[in-house]
């Protein structure tokens, strides 16, 4: 979010915020750094101006038109090295060589630098929190698998940046065959992401992951026998986040004023709490990666197409005008993280590490960048509705009747203020009308009467009192410290004429002024899973349920249910009992398990190789 730049001016169609460069002293090379930057910046601009003119696999594929590409999410399970008795015989025989040391990164400097950029460039401050690290890992050339018993290969690094909060990976070749697995989990083994399989293959080869905690993360694939095709995976980037994303404390990185999703004012909202996400993306000219908010929309359709709304100037420079080619980041390569929250309202223990991501989007419409009117995005997710479903995700109604809207007695946002988990905002009156010196009023203008908007918060959705959209966040000045500060979100009513936004959000050409929440009807239930353990996964067809708590003996409920939604097996057993349940006969694939113990429904993904 454009956040406490007070006054804009718009020169020839080109943004400029004013503020003052922060009042402390920096080398003369970071200088002579941040001014080139913002020349070749205004190069690209210049150029960009110049030349512009459901179901087929069930749970996580998705084909549309020309655009195929498998929905970007991960399976579950656990890393082989964690679940077997001898991992630790495992991570202690690393070789040197699958060690991978980065360059040392001064986290307080990488910080200003980015902050500098930001300013000399008419960025929002706090836009970027990591720092890019070029990289050349083969995973499978650079050095020889382990030979398990059951004739599977496995390989093993550990890529480590002193100083990092965080760390993410993108890879330039990413091709896996049918039973490989790749998990990603850190030193202390509290965080786990994956297995990604062959369902994340997609035509562009390659593939990013959300950030994963830690200044030590252990990179496993593991490779069945006799694969259909040997595996390709190389690693071009890392990214070395340099914020501390997940800090502890009652308010995380955002302001004490704001208000925890899960805290009274959230109440009545939780489906449209379910529909916002935060942007993980990398600014490949700045080499920073950067974040913003956004919402995934519902359409009159109810068919749970994934379309997601956001600010058009959370792009930077990402976007190229129709018809250039595809530069390596892009909109396809954006992670849009989901259910990153606390559990409980101001209670930070209660917060767990969010790995429900979905990698990569479609462009589908936005103003023109920097454009002078409501600079609105609208992107097509790389899911399906199944994978959507099983994450618990709404897709939001909207509103685009100005006079209905004007009238709403209260107004809400839902948002990621400076990358916090997710926050909600009201103010008990209805919405102003602002033009911020333009040609039309082409923004809903908003003083808060609780909790508040930061950096990062930009393209979060503003709802009316009937929990519809009406616009998305642009920019404003209010935070924590300045508490009668309004926020400008632009209007969806003006996003609908100017970019033909019905073409999608009304497919069926009704004329629908509105359309509410929609939240599909969880075949498989969207609960976190703290109490089971499926041992081991992933498994060649037996597996038994482990219970963390071993005290307590229960009776569970349990179903096994494939990737068309077909119950496989249904029976009921004792966590302390044999409770060996067999797959054998079941062909290779993504399973759900899911336990009701009479209490509560839990889920956990299986892979059966």
């Amino acid at each position: 979010m454009c956040k406490r730049y007070a006054r804009t001016v718009v020169i020839n169609d080109i943004l400029v915020f004013k503020e003052n460069i922060y009042g402390i002293g920096f080398d003369f090379f970071a200088l002579i750094f941040i001014l080139l930057s913002y020349f070749f910046t205004y190069l690209q601009w210049y150029k960009e101006k110049m030349k512009t003119k459901s179901l087929i696999f069930a749970l996580f594929f998705i084909i549309e038109s020309n655009f195929c590409i498998m929905a970007q999410v991960s399976y579950g399970g656990r890393p082989f090295t964690l679940n077997n008795v001898n991992n630790n015989t495992y991570l202690k025989s690393l070789q040197t060589k699958n060690i991978v040391y980065l360059s040392y990164i001064n986290n307080e400097r990488e910080k200003f630098l980015a902050d500098s950029i930001c300013t000399m460039n008419g960025i929002a401050k706090q836009k970027f929190y990591g720092k890019g690290i070029d990289l050349d890992i083969n995973i499978k050339d650079k050095t020889s698998p382990i030979l398990l018993e059951n004739g599977n290969k496995l390989w093993l690094y550990n890529i480590r940046s002193a100083n990092a909060y965080a760390m993410q990976f993108y890879f330039d070749r990413f091709k896996l065959p049918k039973g490989a697995t790749l998990f990603f989990y850190n030193e202390e083994k509290d965080m786990i992401l994956g297995a990604f399989t062959e369902e994340n293959n997609n035509i562009n080869l390659d593939f990013g992951t959300q950030y994963i905690k830690g200044k030590s993360i252990y990179i496993e694939y593991m490779e069945p026998v006799n694969p259909e095709f040997s595996g390709e995976l190389h690693i071009f980037k890392a990214i070395h986040v340099f914020k501390d994303v997940f800090k502890s404390g009652p308010y995380g990185q955002s302001g004490s004023c704001n208000i925890d999703v899960k805290c009274p004012l959230g109440d009545g909202w939780q489906n449209e709490i379910a529909s916002v996400a935060l942007i993980l993306s990398y600014n490949s000219h700045f080499n920073y990666a950067s974040w913003c908010s956004g919402v995934l929309l519902n359409n009159t359709a109810n068919d749970g197409r994934a379309l997601f709304l956001s600010a058009n100037h959370c792009c930077d420079t990402t976007r190229m005008p129709e018809g250039y080619p595809r530069q390596r980041f892009d909109y396809t390569t954006w992670v849009f993280l989901f259910n990153y929250q606390d559990t409980i309202c101001d209670d930070y223990t209660s917060f767990k590490y969010p790995t429900n991501s979905v990698y990569g989007a479609k462009f589908l419409a936005s103003d023109f960048h920097y454009s002078t009117t409501s600079d609105f995005l609208l992107l097509e997710l790389n899911a399906s509705k199944e994978a959507l479903s099983y994450y618990g995700i709404a897709y939001a109604g909207w509103e685009r009747n100005d006079n209905n809207s004007s009238a709403s007695p209260y107004i809400v946002c839902i948002h990621h203020p400076n990358g916090d988990v997710k926050k909600i905002s009201k103010d008990n009156n209805a919405p102003g009308s602002n033009s911020l010196g333009r040609a039309e009023e082409y923004f809903w203008e908003v003083v808060w009467n609780f909790g508040t908007t930061e950096y990062v918060s930009s393209g979060a959705p503003l709802f009316n009192s009937n929990h519809r959209v009406i616009g998305q966040l642009y920019s404003g000045s209010a935070d924590c410290s300045t508490p009668d500060g309004s926020d400008d979100f632009g209007k969806l009513s003006f996003s609908w004429s100017t970019g033909n936004l019905g073409k999608w959000l009304d497919p069926q050409n009704t004329n629908a002024s509105f359309v509410d929440t929609y939240k599909p009807n969880d075949t498989i239930p969207a609960v976190p899973n703290s109490h089971y353990l499926i041992n081991p996964n992933p498994s060649n067809g037996k597996f038994y349920i482990v219970l963390s708590d071993r005290t307590t003996q229960k009776l569970l409920s349990i179903k096994v249910v494939n990737s068309i939604g077909k119950v496989i097996i249904e029976t009921t057993k004792t966590v302390l009992s044999n409770n060996e349940i067999d797959l054998s006969n079941q062909p290779k694939g993504l399973y759900i398990v899911i336990i009701n113990n009479g209490e509560d429904i839990v889920t956990e993904k299986l892979i059966l190789l």
